[in-house]
Formats: C-alpha cells, structure tokens, sequence
C-alpha cells in the first residue's frame, strides 16, 4: 500500500498478489505472469503484542536479492515498520522520491490498532463482494468499517472506504437516506484530511455514483490518483467515469491500465472485456472474456459475456450452448437457469425454455409472461404480465429514481394491452437515464423502449430505437436481431431487413 504512493514505481496491486499465496511458482514465474522485474516477498509473525516482520526484494529472473531485512519490533510499532520497508525499497531500486511522497508514506493512518484491524476485515468484505457482487458481503463490509468509525473517528481511510460502501449500496437502491449517510462519512474525512487520496477518491465516487456528476468526479480521482498512481482502483474508476460520459477511448485506456496493474484481478479484466464487446472491438473483447474465466472459472459474468460475444459476432447457437456447457458445474444453478432458458429461447423451443424458469425459485415473471404468449396461452401471460406490474409497483415505492423500475412497468403494460401507459413508462426510464446523462447504461432503457413499441405495435418507432442502437455503442448486432424472437413482429418490414443485411 505505502509503495503504491510512489509515482517513479509501478506496483502490482494487492488484489492479484494475494492470489500467489501458499504458491508453489517459482519467483521467475510469477515474475513473468505480472509484467514485473523485482518482487518483494515476506512474512509476519505475532506473538502477543510483539511481531517479527522479515522481507527480501529479490530481482525475478535472477532471485538476487538487492534488499533484506528484519523486524523485531511492538505491535505499536507496525505502521513505522510499513514505512521504513517502503523508504528502503525505493533507495534499493533507485526511485526518485518527492518530499510530499516521503510525507504521506511516514503518516500513520490511524493511532488504534483495533481499529486498522476492522479496517482490513473490511477490505477483505469488500473484495470479496467484488468477486461475487452479494450484497449481503457488501453490508458486512460496510458494518466493519462503522466499527473501524466507531473505534476511531479520526480514522480517514475506513471513513472514505464507509463512503464508498455506502455509495455502492446506493448503486442498488438509489434512495437519498444510503446517499445521505455517505456524504456523511465524506464530509467527515474531508474536515480531517482533504488532500488524502483516499478522501478525493471518496469524494469523486460520491459525485459518479451519486449524482452522475463525471466532470466533478473526474476532477477529485484525478487528484487521487496524482497522489497514488499506481492506484489500479482509482485507474478502473475514472474508467468507469469516461464509460458513462461515453468518452470510451479515454475508458478503455484507464482500464486498460488499471489491469496491466491488476493483473490476476478478473472483475477488472471482465468489464475491460464489456467495454470492448460495447463497442464492438470483437478480437480484444474475446482476449479479455478468455482472460477473464482463465483468472475465475467460476465467475458467472465470464460466461455471460462470452456468450453474447458469439452471439454478437456470429449468431452461433451451437457454441453458445458448448459454452453453456462448461458454465453449468462452476455457477449458481440459478445463473444457470437464467443462460439455459435464454438458450432455448433463441433456439425458439418455448416449450422448453419456459420448463427451465418453472424449475427455478426465483419469479421470472417477465420470462414467463412472454414465454407464454409465444405459446398462446394469454389468460396465464396477463397473469405473469400483471405480476409483473405489481412487482414495478413495489419497486418504485423504493426506488422511484432508478429507470430500470419505469422500465419493468413499461413490458407489463405493452403486455396487458395498456398502451398510453407502456410507452409513458418506457419513455419515463429514457427520460431518467437519456445517453448524454449515462453512455453505458442508457442504451438498456431504450432497448426496453424498442420492445415496448413492438409489444404495442409502434414498429416504426422500434425500428428508430434499433437503428440508433445499431450505431452507437451498445449489446445490439444485426445476429441477434436476426435470431432474437422479441423482434419477429417486425421481420417482414423493409427497414428492419435493411437493418439485419447491412
């Protein structure tokens, strides 16, 4: 963490490091696997409250060492040794150090060690919500840093990293009492260190998740990230930030970056590889899906994406379904559920496709309603359609700033027949997320808007959501409309063939 502060070193960030615990590599091998010419190993040791820290930089093709040393020191003592170890590194590889660096790696983050530890309960919470997206790991992470608060609070960091739990669970439920409590948290370390890295990264965080402010939040990370360059967190953020402002060069660049810093982490590689598949640079976005379930074999969004990707390019159902194959015994029989009927869906085997949902316990009603019109069963469609209105009405209490609600009444009013409403609905959602407000997620609700046209039989008005989807990044190829059952309405209109040649 402390070496990462230095602008003249390029550090790998920890997230893939730690995947080379208990490793039986050689260090020329991993040397190799990160890019990287010398590699700092070490261990630590606690007895009471005394602890014995020895480390050894060592050139990797080499396993010379050009550092060693040992720590025998009180446990009070950690944060003095964490700094003495990155001062060291540095003169050992030469690196040019500015006195404000030299500053920040001598500062202590906290004065409590309860407190620290709370902290890295945290971040270990943290990555792992980011390895399975389980909001339940995301609330015990952030309870640990209230705790970490709680203890100490004058502690900036586990302020800043509250900040940002908050901000994410805010990500899922958009409700202004999450937003709230961030700012909190913010304004808190803002009082106490407004230069620290983390408190920017905080604060440009808060204005990209909060309020899709990006030139406000690019303004904050770039600061945060001057201060920590090698930062591959804050590298994926401003990432993020140009991929909603639709800046997809500058995102693409970023998160590029912060990859070749992260290597083995794969949720920064599999949105490097959504990027691509967006703007269909079809050659790299394959590297990366591939990249992606050789780091996680189980990480179901790989498959996802590599899914749509043969779709995408190819309209290849037989290499779909072989891909679903290798997904079926590393995912959540769910997940599964949700790619094996979206499968027979596209091979057109209603029948089948809607066995596959009945089996699971989760509601699928949009998949039910549809799968049943397709068959001609209207009175359980209306059923389904209608569940689905209630379940948009139950949303939107919670959530009534989030488009994909207005979305969902959208489809289950084209499915009831309820036409004014459906395209009030679908318009609404576009209205809430228009493009210039959000690149990335904003050609979702007008996908949703096609549909709703279809289902009410506005062709021509789909076929102008389509087209605008055709031309501007987005998950829409001439394949999947060619495959895709929801666009049959429109098969034997001259733009819509026009649109699936070209």
């Amino acid at each position: 963490m402390q070496l990462s502060k230095i602008k003249s070193l390029a550090v790998i960030s920890r997230t893939s490091i730690m995947q080379y615990k208990n490793t039986t590599k050689s260090l020329r091998e991993i040397g190799k696997e990160l890019g990287v010419a010398n590699i700092l190993e070490g261990s630590v040791r606690r007895e009471g409250n005394r602890v014995r820290i020895t480390g050894q930089l060592i050139i990797a093709k080499t396993d010379k060492h050009i550092w060693a040393d040992t720590y025998d020191r009180d446990l009070n003592d950690i944060f003095a040794i964490q700094s003495d170890v990155a001062m060291k590194i540095a003169n050992a590889l030469e690196a040019s150090l500015a006195p404000e660096e030299e500053k920040r790696i001598n500062k202590k983050p906290t004065n409590n060690l309860e407190a620290y530890d709370l902290y890295l309960k945290g971040n270990v919470l943290y990555n792992e919500y980011n390895n399975y997206f389980d909001r339940k790991i995301l609330e015990a992470a952030l309870t640990s840093y209230e705790k970490a608060v709680a203890v100490d609070s004058n502690f900036v960091i586990a302020l800043s990293r509250l900040a940002i739990a908050h901000l994410e669970l805010h990500g899922r439920d958009r409700t202004d009492e999450r937003l709230a409590k961030a700012k909190r948290a913010i304004d808190k370390a803002w009082e106490i260190d407004s230069e620290h890295s983390e408190v920017l990264r905080a604060k440009g965080y808060y204005h990209y998740r909060g309020y899709l402010n990006y030139d406000e939040a690019l303004k904050y990370l770039t600061l945060a990230l001057e201060k920590q360059p090698n930062n591959s967190d804050v590298l994926a953020t401003i990432g993020y930030v140009y991929r909603r402002k639709g800046e997809w060069k500058d995102a693409m660049a970023s998160m590029k970056r912060a990859v070749d810093l992260d290597p083995l982490a794969y949720v920064k590689t599999m949105d490097l590889a959504d990027m691509y598949i967006t703007n269909r640079m079809w050659k790299q976005a394959k590297r990366y899906c591939d990249r992606t379930l050789l780091l996680n074999p189980k990480a179901f969004a790989g498959y996802y994406f590599k899914m749509l990707l043969v779709i995408l390019t190819q309209g290849d159902l037989k290499a779909r379904r072989m891909i679903l194959e290798e997904a079926k015994e590393n995912i959540d029989p769910n997940r599964f559920i949700s790619f094996l009927g979206r499968q027979y869906l596209l091979e057109r085997k209603f029948t089948e496709a809607l066995n596959t949902y009945e089996r699971s316990n989760r509601k699928w009603y949009r998949s039910k309603a549809y799968l049943h019109f397709k068959l001609g069963h209207l009175e359980k469609a209306n059923f389904y359609y209608d569940s689905l209105r209630v379940e948009a009405e139950e949303s939107v209490i919670k959530y009534p700033k989030k488009a994909s609600v207005y979305s969902k009444f959208g489809v289950a009013y084209a499915g009831l027949g309820r036409k004014v409403e459906a395209i009030e609905n679908g318009l609404k959602a576009v209205e809430l997320l228009p493009l210039s407000k959000d690149a990335f997620d904003g050609s979702r609700s007008i996908r949703y808007l096609a549909e709703i046209y279809v289902n009410v039989g506005e062709y021509d008005k789909a076929i102008d959501e389509l087209e605008l989807l055709s031309i501007i990044p987005s998950k829409i190829s001439r394949h999947l409309l060619r495959l895709d059952p929801k666009w049959d309405p429109l098969r034997g209109h001259p733009r819509f063939i026009k649109l699936i040649e070209s």
